[in-house]
């Protein structure tokens, strides 16, 4: 039988589903309406969890290009904090090739280390590469979800294509 996968459909192009113990989130705008979103339904996840969570966040490409604005960094940090001490890890991933894209990663690397958060982060360009630090990180924090595989598996069937 196959885990079943929550989804809590948010505002616009942004998805945000519950697989096992792994918050699965698709970044793919930075829309107010979207945190608020994300903010009603992750707290809810949180308490559910017998475990610590994982966050998984997959930005495509075209995310690099969107502008944060003010009231969005803002809804942010509201989200950070209410969902800070259930978050045992979070791999982010931003897919793509070239000197654009790396320097992004490293940005989005660079504001994950300066937020010190109370838990590791991860920036990749695969999901494979994040999926292989989250089981290890997951494993360590005595919270497993599974195999990276079967995490590589649910994502491939999850994420918009």
């Amino acid at each position: 039988m196959k885990d079943r996968i929550e989804t809590h459909l948010t505002s616009g192009r942004g998805r945000v589903m519950l697989w096992r113990n792994v918050i699965i989130d698709y970044a793919a705008e930075t829309r107010v309406e979207t945190v608020k979103a994300l903010r009603s339904v992750l707290p809810r996840w949180c308490q559910r969890a017998p475990t610590p969570l994982a966050l998984f966040v997959y930005m495509p490409e075209e995310t690099m290009e969107q502008q944060a604005s003010d009231e969005f960094r803002a809804e942010l940090a509201q989200l950070w904090k209410q969902i800070d001490s259930t978050i045992a890890a979070h791999a982010l991933v931003f897919p793509g090739a070239g000197f654009k894209a790396a320097a992004f990663r490293g940005l989005l690397t660079s504001l994950n280390l300066r937020s010190q958060r109370p838990f590791p982060q991860f920036v990749a360009a695969s999901i494979p590469a994040a999926a292989q630090w989250l089981e290890q990180r997951m494993n360590g924090a005595g919270a497993p979800f599974g195999s990276s595989s079967e995490l590589e598996a649910t994502l491939a069937e999850a994420l918009p294509r």
